[in-house]
């Protein structure tokens, strides 16, 4: 048996070997990481980020915000009118009709109070009722008459 000797770089977590048998290393780019020993660097899935050059991992966007396709080097935040209620959003979820966001980054939505309304999606802020009208419940689509017919 023939014995080889093969020179291979041990790369650091954040780093690859450019081709195998190298005897250095080369940092992986933002938006991307490599573990220890690693030959490649890799993109981030979507929802997670890598800010810095030389990563060893991604990191899961904070509630509020997103990362959308792969290779982020950041997240976004929500537009107003969405939210993200949990760490490693690929993208935002609207706010249903009777809730909104009124801020970029939101996590949850909020109900519109009774005496409010709010209707279709992605809503930044809740509508008085008119007067004449009223909705009783959190949450509302849309106000009901106060007006009573004359027989």
């Amino acid at each position: 048996k023939q014995w080889y000797q093969r020179r291979v770089a041990i790369t650091a977590g954040g780093t690859k070997a450019q081709v195998r048998g190298a005897s250095t290393c080369q940092t992986c780019e933002a938006g991307t990481f490599a573990q220890k020993g690693s030959d490649e660097c890799t993109e981030c899935a979507p929802g997670y980020f890598a800010e810095l050059e030389g990563s060893a991992e991604c990191s899961a966007c904070d509630a509020g915000s997103f990362a959308s396709g792969t290779g982020n080097a950041q997240c976004a935040l929500c537009p107003a009118g969405q939210h993200a209620d949990a760490d490693g959003a690929d993208k935002c979820k609207a706010c249903r009709a009777g809730t909104i966001a009124e801020a970029e980054g939101t996590v949850r939505c909020s109900a519109c109070e009774a005496g409010t309304y709010a209707d279709g999606e992605e809503n930044t802020q809740c509508t008085e009722c008119l007067p004449g009208s009223y909705s009783k419940k959190e949450k509302s689509t849309d106000c009901d008459s106060a007006l009573i017919p004359l027989l």
